[in-house]
Formats: C-alpha cells, sequence, structure tokens
C-alpha cells in the first residue's frame, strides 16, 4: 500500500523533522545575535562621533576665547628697567567687508560687516589672502584686499 509507513519509519521522520526545526531555530538565533551585536556597535560609534563632534566644537570655541583674552606680558630680567615699544600696525577697510571668526567664506563664520574707513589692528598678515586683525576688542579675519 502507497503512503502508508510502518511506526518504526514514522517516528525516523518525525524525529529528522524536529532535528532540522531544531537546527533551523538556531541559525535563526544566531543570525538575530550577530545583527543585534552589529547594530549595537553601530550604536555606539555613532554615540562617540557625536561626543568627538561636540567636544573639538567645544575647544574651537575655547581657541577663539583664548585668543581675544590673552594679555602680553614684559618679563624683566634684570635691575635696570628696560622698554619694550610694540609698533600697532593699523589699517582702514576700502569698502565694506565682512569680519570672520576664521579664515574662510562661509557666512556662519561672519562676526559682523565693518564699514569703508573703518581703522583695525593687524595682528598678522602672512597669509596671502586673510589678515588677522584685532577690532573693538575682538580678533578675527578679514580679507587683505579691503585693507589699506
Amino acid at each position: 500500500m502507497a503512503g502508508v509507513y510502518d511506526e518504526e519509519t514514522k517516528r525516523r521522520l518525525e524525529n529528522r523533522r524536529r532535528q532540522a526545526e531544531i537546527r533551523r531555530a538556531e541559525q535563526i538565533k544566531r543570525r538575530n545575535n550577530y545583527l543585534l551585536a552589529a547594530c549595537g556597535i553601530i550604536v555606539v560609534l555613532i554615540f562617540f562621533i557625536g561626543i568627538l563632534k561636540s567636544c573639538s566644537s567645544k575647544n574651537e570655541e575655547q581657541r577663539v576665547v583664548n585668543t581675544t583674552t590673552k594679555q602680553a606680558y614684559v618679563v624683566v630680567t634684570t635691575t635696570e628697567p628696560e622698554t619694550t615699544t610694540v609698533e600697532k600696525v593699523i589699517k582702514k577697510t576700502t569698502d565694506s567687508v565682512n569680519f570672520r571668526k576664521k579664515k574662510k567664506i562661509a557666512d556662519k563664520y561672519v562676526i559682523e560687516t565693518l564699514p569703508k574707513g573703518t581703522e583695525v589692528e593687524v595682528v598678522d598678515d602672512s597669509d596671502e589672502e586673510w589678515c588677522q586683525i584685532i577690532y573693538d576688542g575682538k580678533t578675527g579675519y578679514v580679507s587683505k584686499e579691503y585693507l589699506e
């Protein structure tokens, strides 16, 4: 008779089916554990990148604050009084010019716009395009082409 198995054969087939289901369930469980671990690692990496980015932006802000609040000191090592003269370089703007926090063109770095004829103290003009200046107690940058 076709389709009729004896009891031993039925039991073996049922055991094989159960074993296959168990193996499949274990494979799915392992795959899910790997995916969960990978997702966890990605979340941790994103978290650390966010922390590093916020720390670096705070450091930039602190650098800007530190450059604007530094004071010059004269150290005298002899008993005779010494005089130190620091010559200030003053230039005027030739047109309206953006006074910036950084040597970058982006609008987010503009502190304010200086009108034509504004006198500024030049701190550093070694760059080909930018001058570091002090204006109204703030340190920043303007394009060299707008200074005379």
